[in-house]
């Protein structure tokens, strides 16, 4: 009765002794196209060096044959070399069922398959290649159905290596190495690298990979130097919690694959094409425990779409650093709590660019790009909970920014943008202030060739804030609560101002902008216009021909200029008296001294507040003056002065003509 072998850690004992013991040992594999057969053992020898095809280096006195299991396990230091004369001369021996390759101490096993051929392939249902020992492929062929690797495979001199099923590198006790120089590997199905312990490496110089899946996890690195490599079933780098411990680095060459980022991925060089996903752990619904790194240094990115970062409160977040090269997306990219730092190089994306912040128990996962230098250029730029910030470079839009701003739930989130330097352009922006939020320019340039939509009021928003670069901009739309606030910094602004229950905060300078149109909002039709208290001149355009509101009231706050025009607060419509309609005047508010006054449009086009006049009645030898609140009456002898407050008066005030002459006027 033969005895069972049964396959256990790839850390195999000399064989060569068992055989005395178990002559057979059972064995199932399957080969394409083979049924199950009972596999008989025949273990190298010899321990030295030999030629595969010497019957005296084989434990049975007979060559291996497609019924036989074969191990090269003795001591010693040694190669088994199968050459051209064994793919010529002794073809037959060179089918064998599972081929086992192990290493006692102090010794090292090589399979060599040197200059063979690819006439004849070197086939078996099962290869395993144990720590310390190797596998050198150089001008042949190997086929197999499966493997596992803890030792070392190397291929070069265009060889051909073909594995039906997978390849297992690393699995349960880590290390293993395989090197390919050139030739093709082609896998049928998947290839898992890495366990805990040594590092499981793949190292490719040149050549061609193609396979179902490639699997980095813990302990597992892949270095793509040239050549191509192809998974149609994807490259996940990274996986678990260990996931940091995997890493892939390319330096050239190209990678097609729909590419999933769990642990460190660095490019400086080649391309990289399919779908592109990071901190995504497919295997417990998308949860991922830990971050994922992307860095990229040179080489291109030719993505169907980017979706990094899928935060929770344990781990989960994206970080992608551009220092160079290219990112072409072809649809969407979209990233949530995590962070895009862009330095240098290209990002072009056809359709649109999301950014989005995402709570998790009681933490916020902050989203974040970060455009230092370099062109971004995207069809759309959303950033919803989220902050862009731009102190150097090109953002290219030529669709519409949202900056979207949100009310707290768990936490404050400041949703933003920041522009301190480089240039900007887009067709629309659109501020939605939220908590804290707001569009911030203290430098670079901001085109915007259709409109800007400042719209939403909540505690501590910035809408717009201006406080140095350059604004080109077509139209400008303040909303209800809404504000834009002006403090230093060029406008150049083309189109319409309109304020809907809106305000425009003047800086502490001269500046001008086109008309002006005022409309109702939703829930009262009060705009404004407010000064600074340093000296300031807004020049608004002719807005006689614009429509306003009936209903609406604009409001001057905080001016302090002169009644008779050019003080230190001036505000112009056109050049002349016709700047403004009658109607339109009378629509106007001054706030002084927490009363109102109606305004007047002086020859010049300047618009100031009414002066309080005096009402005088006569009675008799009775005068009766009258006069709006918030003034005080003042009398003199002379036009000239002194002037005095009259003590106690009160509109109405009766003044009786006893005096040879007394004149008055009122104060604020």
């Amino acid at each position: 009765m033969p005895c069972m072998r049964v396959r256990r850690s790839p850390q195999w004992l000399d064989h060569s002794n068992i055989i005395g013991l178990c002559l057979l040992v059972v064995s199932i594999f399957l080969w394409p196209g083979s049924t199950p057969a009972v596999a008989i053992a025949n273990s190298w020898i010899n321990p030295a060096s030999g030629p595969w095809e010497v019957q005296t280096n084989w434990s049975l006195g007979v060559l291996p044959d497609q019924t036989q299991s074969v191990y090269i396990t003795n001591a010693g230091w040694k190669a088994v070399a199968i050459s051209g004369n064994t793919s010529q001369n002794f073809s037959n021996s060179m089918h064998i069922q599972d081929l086992q390759i192990a290493t006692p101490p102090d010794s090292r096993n090589v399979l060599l398959l040197n200059f063979a051929g690819f006439q004849v392939p070197l086939q078996t249902t099962f290869l395993s290649v144990a720590s310390n020992s190797a596998v050198i492929v150089q001008s042949s062929m190997l086929y197999a159905s499966n493997m596992n690797l803890y030792g070392t495979f190397s291929q070069s001199d265009f060889s051909e290596v073909k594995v039906a099923g997978q390849i297992q590198m690393g699995t349960f006790g880590g290390g293993g190495a395989y090197y390919l120089t050139n030739g093709t590997l082609s896998i049928g199905g998947n290839y898992f690298m890495g366990g805990f312990g040594p590092t499981s490496t793949f190292i490719q110089y040149g050549g061609v990979h193609t396979l179902g899946s490639l699997g980095l996890n813990i302990e597992a690195e892949y270095d793509l130097y040239d050549g191509q490599l192809t998974a149609t079933n994807g490259l996940t780098v990274g996986s678990g919690d260990y996931a940091g411990g995997a890493i892939f680095h390319q330096y050239g060459g190209s990678v097609n694959a729909d590419t999933i980022v769990d642990g460190h991925y660095v490019l400086d060089g080649g391309t990289i094409t399919g779908k592109m996903t990071m901190a995504y752990d497919p295997s417990v619904g998308g949860q991922q425990r830990v971050d994922a790194f992307f860095l990229q240094n040179g080489g291109t990115i030719f993505a169907s779409s980017m979706d990094l970062g899928h935060p929770n409160r344990f781990g989960g977040r994206a970080f992608y650093t551009l220092s160079n090269g290219v990112v072409q997306v072809a649809s969407n990219l979209s990233f949530n709590g995590s962070q895009f730092s862009q330095y240098n190089g290209q990002v072009t994306i056809v359709s649109n660019l999301v950014v989005h912040n995402t709570e998790g128990g009681l933490d916020v996962n902050d989203a974040h790009y970060l455009l230092a230098g370099g062109t971004l250029s995207a069809g759309g730029l959303t950033a919803q909970s989220a902050s862009f910030g731009q102190s150097g470079g090109t953002n290219l839009i030529a669709g519409d920014i949202n900056i979207i701003g949100v009310q707290p739930s768990n936490n404050p989130q400041t949703v933003s943008y920041t522009l301190s330097g480089g240039f900007m352009s887009a067709r629309n922006l659109l501020v939605t202030a939220g908590y804290y939020s707001g569009f911030r320019q203290t430098g670079g340039s901001n085109q915007i060739t259709a409109k800007l939509t400042l719209q939403g009021n909540s505690p501590g928003a910035f809408d717009y804030t201006m406080e140095g670069g350059t604004l080109s901009v077509k139209d400008i739309y303040i909303a209800e609560g809404a504000f834009f606030q002006h403090t230093n910094g060029t406008i150049l602004h083309s189109g319409l101002l309109t304020l809907s229950q809106g305000e425009w905060r003047a800086a502490a300078a001269a500046q001008s902008l086109g008309p002006l149109q005022v409309t109702v909002g939703t829930s009262n039709n009060n705009s404004g216009i407010s000064f600074p208290d340093g000296a300031s001149t807004l020049r608004l355009a002719s807005s006689s021909a614009q429509a306003w509101s009936p209903g609406a009231t604009l409001y001057i706050t905080n001016w302090h200029g002169s009644t008779s025009g050019g003080g230190a607060s001036q505000l112009y419509f056109g050049a002349n008296a016709s700047g403004l309609t009658a109607q339109q005047l009378s629509q106007i508010r001054f706030v002084i001294s927490g009363r109102l006054s109606p305004a007047t449009i002086l020859s010049t086009g300047e618009v100031v507040p009414i002066g309080a006049q005096l009402q005088v009645a006569r009675n008799g030898n009775t005068m009766t003056l009258t006069w709006p609140s918030g003034w005080f009456l003042q009398s003199a002898t002379n036009i000239t002065g002194p002037w005095n407050d009259v003590s106690g008066s009160a509109s109405p005030w009766p003044v009786a003509m006893t005096k040879p002459r007394e004149f008055f006027r009122l104060r604020e």
